[in-house]
């Protein structure tokens, strides 16, 4: 996330969470693949990616970095 590219997450509950339901969700192989071609082939589907990327870097910078985490495990104690 912190890279800033755009995540392709298996459709599930957890994946939905910890993405903050911004990713690009797949059931199938096929979903994948037409994710990829669809993000080379239409100029709409690359911004699509880009906001993506954009949502999934600010994402993992305020829910995962090293701060974040520490304060979550010293509340836990």
């Amino acid at each position: 996330m912190n890279l800033g590219l755009p995540i392709l997450a298996f459709d599930c509950v957890y994946n939905r969470a910890t993405t903050e339901d911004k990713a690009l969700y797949w059931k199938t192989s096929d979903d994948i693949v037409r994710a990829i071609i669809e993000e080379k082939a239409f100029s709409k589907e690359k911004a699509r990616f880009e906001e993506v990327s954009r949502a999934m870097k600010e994402a993992g910078k305020r829910l995962y970095s090293w701060k974040t985490i520490a304060e979550l495990y010293n509340n836990l104690y």
